[in-house]
């Protein structure tokens, strides 16, 4: 009974990373905010049963939303957050945000399909 549980956690999971991968894709949810919460939870889902070259591909999808995670964590996401900047320093990483986006926002992208290619 114990391994059904495991299993169906896993398969939440994976079910939480393919839906946001397709928020991000359809413009629903914010890129950063979904390469912080596909980020999280990566390190959750349990891969060993998948061949060698999908695990290295999903590995290689996981790296760019851990980069981004940790390239913008001084970035405030989502209106709780920053609600308690000072706008002026809202509107300077506001600035920087959109320019690293306009970097890796290809990329991104990119990997969420690759991500709901896999995972589906």
């Amino acid at each position: 009974m114990q391994n059904y549980n495991i299993s169906e956690q896993l398969n939440q999971i994976k079910y939480e990373i393919i839906e946001t991968a397709k928020k991000m894709i359809e413009n629903k949810i914010d890129l950063i905010e979904g390469c912080r919460t596909i980020n999280r939870l990566q390190y959750k889902l349990d891969i060993s049963d998948k061949p060698l070259n999908i695990r290295d591909d999903l590995n290689d999808a996981f790296l760019t939303f851990k980069g981004v995670a940790s390239e913008t964590d001084d970035i405030p996401i989502g209106e709780a957050m920053r609600n308690t900047w000072h706008p002026d320093s809202l509107a300077r990483l506001d600035i920087e945000k959109e320019e690293y986006l306009a970097k890796v926002k290809d990329r991104i992208l990119d990997d969420c399909r690759q991500i709901i290619d896999i995972l589906l």
